[in-house]
C-alpha cells in the first residue's frame, strides 16, 4: 500500500506528465523530476477537490491525477513506446571513470544515512509538530482544510494559514495509506532531486563535473540536514530551483515543453511557501523581457497562468473560507528604516559572503566562479546568475516589508529563523553555475582534447 501510493503512483504519474510535455530532457532529469512533480500535483489535487466541495481523502488526492494521466496516455497512444518507455544510456565517459563511481558511492552513502533518519527518527521539528504535520493529522481526522486547527487562534498552533498546504497535504496523503513517518516523503523528494540535478548538469557538462556538482550540493550542511525533515524548505528549494534552471534552458532553446515544465515547478514552489512568490515574480519578469524580445507572448501568458494557480487557489481559500489574510503582517506605509536594512544586510553578508556552518563554502565558490566569468555575465543576461543575484536581493528584501509591530517578532529573529533556510533555493543555482560556465566548459574541452591526443 505504501509502496504503491507513496512511491509508484507519484513517480508514474509525474513520468507520464513530464514525457507528455516533450521537453527533450534526458532520462535522469525526467525520472528525478517525475517524483517531485507527481507528489506535488497529488497534494494540490486533494486541496483543490476539497475547495470545490469534496471531502479531503484518497479519492480527491489520486482520482484527478489518474484521470489526467489516462487522458495523456490516450492522446499519445501511437507514441507509447518512444515517449513513455525510459531510455537508459550510461556513457563510457561515466562508467570508465573511477572518480565518477567514487562520488556516486559517497552520495549513496549519505542518502542511506538520511534514509535511516527519515524512517526511524520521529517528527520533532517545531514547525512541523505545531504546524505542517499537525495540520496533516487534522486533515485526516476532519477530512477538510476548513478544520479546527486552521481556524485556531492559539499562539503556538494558530496562523497556520500563512503556509500553503503542500507538506500538510502530502503528509496527510501518506497517513491515509498507512505511512508511519512522513519524513520519508521529503527524503524521496530529496533523493529524486539529486538525480534530476545530476541530469540537468550532465546535459551541459562532463559527467565527472556533473556528479561533483551534485555531490557538493548534497553535502551543503543545512541543505543535507533538512533532507529528512517534514518541513517546507527543501521541497520549496527543489520546486523553485528546478523551475528556474528549466527556464534558463528555455532561454537557450525556447521550446514550449520546457516552458510548461518550468511553470509547473515554479507554481509548486508557491504551493510550498508564500515567500516563493519572489521566484515567480522574478521568473515572470525575466520571461516577459525574453518574450517581448522574441515575440513569445503566448508562452508568457501560459507561464503566468499556470505558475500562479496554486498561490491564487490558496488565497481564495484563506480569504473566502477562513476569512483571514496572509498579507496582514506586512507594512502598509512608505518610509526608510535604515536600522532594519542594516540588520538584514549583516545577516545576508554572514550567510552568503563568508564561509559558515549553514552553507560551508557553497556561496564562496559561487562568487569565485562568478568573478572568473565576469565578462560572460556582463554579456549574457538570461542565465542562472541573474536568477541567483536578483533572487537573493528580492528574497532578503522581502523581510524589510514585514511589519514587526504587527507580528510581534523582530527582524533579527526573522533572520535567524527564516533567512538561513529560505536561501536553500539558491544552493542548486550556485552549483549549477559552478558546472556550467564558460571557463569550466573551456577547461573540459581542453582536457578532452588532451585525452584524445594521448
Amino acid at each position: 500500500m505504501v509502496f504503491l501510493f507513496i512511491i509508484l503512483l507519484p513517480l508514474l504519474s509525474g513520468w507520464i506528465i513530464v514525457n507528455s510535455l516533450n521537453t527533450g530532457l534526458n532520462t535522469p532529469i525526467k525520472i528525478g523530476a517525475s517524483y517531485n512533480l507527481g507528489i506535488g500535483l497529488i497534494s494540490f489535487s486533494g486541496f483543490f477537490c476539497n475547495l470545490i466541495g469534496m471531502k479531503f481523502g484518497l479519492l480527491g488526492l489520486v482520482l484527478p491525477i489518474i484521470i489526467a494521466c489516462g487522458i495523456l496516455v490516450g492522446l499519445n497512444f501511437k507514441e507509447l513506446k518512444t515517449r513513455f518507455v525510459p531510455q537508459f544510456k550510461l556513457l563510457k565517459s561515466e562508467y570508465q571513470l573511477y572518480a565518477w563511481w567514487l562520488l556516486l558511492a559517497l552520495i549513496m552513502y549519505l542518502l542511506y544515512g538520511a534514509y535511516m533518519r527519515a524512517v526511524y527518527w520521529p517528527i520533532t521539528e517545531y514547525d512541523s509538530v505545531c504546524g505542517y504535520d499537525y495540520v496533516a493529522k487534522y486533515l485526516v481526522a476532519e477530512h477538510s482544510f476548513d478544520n479546527t486547527l486552521l481556524r485556531s487562534k492559539d499562539f503556538l498552533t494558530g496562523n497556520r494559514y500563512l503556509y500553503p498546504a503542500f507538506v500538510a497535504s502530502a503528509d496527510a496523503y501518506g497517513y491515509l495509506v498507512g505511512l508511519k513517518n512522513a519524513h520519508l516523503i521529503t527524503w524521496l523528494q530529496y533523493a529524486s532531486f539529486l538525480l534530476a540535478f545530476y541530469g540537468l548538469v550532465r546535459h551541459v557538462a562532463h559527467p565527472v563535473i556533473a556528479i561533483l556538482a551534485t555531490f557538493m550540493m548534497s553535502v551543503t550542511p543545512d541543505f543535507f540536514a533538512h533532507a529528512s525533515f517534514s518541513l517546507t524548505n527543501i521541497p520549496n528549494a527543489i520546486f523553485s530551483s528546478l523551475g528556474m534552471i528549466a527556464l534558463v534552458m528555455y532561454f537557450a532553446k525556447p521550446e514550449r515543453g520546457l516552458l510548461l515544465f518550468a511553470a509547473l515547478f515554479i507554481g509548486l514552489g508557491l504551493w510550498c511557501r508564500v515567500d516563493a512568490i519572489v521566484y515567480y515574480i522574478l521568473s515572470f519578469f525575466m520571461l516577459a523581457l525574453f518574450a517581448f524580445m522574441h515575440k513569445k507572448y503566448m508562452d508568457l501568458m501560459l507561464f503566468a497562468l499556470i505558475g500562479i494557480i496554486p498561490y491564487a487557489a490558496w488565497n481564495i481559500f484563506t480569504t473566502q473560507v477562513l476569512h483571514v489574510s496572509a498579507s496582514a503582517g506586512f507594512i502598509d506605509h512608505l518610509g526608510v528604516d535604515t536600522e532594519k536594512i542594516s540588520v538584514i544586510g549583516a545577516y545576508v553578508y554572514d550567510l552568503v559572503i563568508l564561509p559558515n556552518q549553514q552553507y560551508a563554502l557553497t556561496f564562496c565558490v559561487f562568487w569565485i566562479v562568478l568573478m572568473a566569468n565576469i565578462q560572460f555575465i556582463l554579456d549574457e543576461f538570461f542565465n542562472v546568475v541573474t536568477f541567483f543575484l536578483f533572487g537573493l536581493v528580492m528574497y532578503a528584501g522581502l523581510f524589510y516589508f514585514i511589519d514587526n509591530a504587527k507580528t510581534g517578532v523582530s527582524t533579527k529573529v526573522y533572520m535567524e529563523m527564516a533567512l538561513k533556510r529560505g536561501l536553500f533555493t539558491l544552493v542548486p543555482l550556485a552549483w549549477y553555475f559552478f558546472a556550467n560556465n564558460p571557463l569550466m566548459i573551456k577547461l573540459q574541452e581542453k582536457v578532452d582534447f588532451l585525452r584524445q591526443r594521448n
